[in-house]
């Protein structure tokens, strides 16, 4: 259900957030019954590791981002025959729309009182920000690299990279 929620695309803030609350219930609904089991395995003697149901929270976060495949929403862009004013506008679309989706997935991370949990550190929670922030930053250069191969130049500009970014853009001339 939780992979399903996650693909619904919302049409206004009123549904991101009733997605992110639906969202941000399931991982608690999922984390307690793997707490659950957790304390079963205690009881029987079993060994049990109590952080378990908190990472596997994270884990799935991770395995969730790293599905997005920036590829995938070009190719979706160009079956659906979306035309563009030029190749600059539809690199800032695709840009736009990926940051958008990242976004999307690290909302439910602002409330950290509740998609927090207080077993693991904070570090796990950081290093899955910026594992996103990251994604965001080579989704950018992903799309740089694919436009050429598809007879398509486009600037360092239109991909929001710094003017010293563009300066690479001469070494694939």
């Amino acid at each position: 259900m939780l992979d399903q929620v996650r693909t619904v695309q919302p049409v206004d803030v009123l549904s991101l957030e009733l997605k992110v609350t639906l969202m941000e219930c399931l991982e608690c609904k999922l984390q307690l019954h793997d707490t659950r089991v957790e304390l079963l395995r205690e009881v029987k003697g079993k060994p049990s590791d109590p952080m378990l149901p908190a990472l596997r929270t994270i884990k799935d976060r991770w395995n969730a981002l790293k599905h997005f495949s920036l590829y995938q929403l070009y190719l979706e862009h160009e079956n659906k025959k979306v035309t563009h004013a030029d190749d600059n506008a539809q690199l800032e679309y695709l840009v736009r729309m990926s940051n958008e989706h990242i976004d999307h997935f690290l909302q439910i991370d602002k409330d950290r009182i509740i998609s927090h949990d207080t077993l693991v550190p904070a570090l796990c929670y950081d290093l899955l920000r910026e594992n996103a922030e990251l994604r965001k930053m080579t989704n950018q250069y992903q799309l740089h690299v694919l436009m050429p191969y598809n007879v398509k130049r486009p600037t360092g500009a239109s991909l929001g990279l710094a003017p010293s970014a563009s300066l690479a853009e001469g070494s694939h001339s």
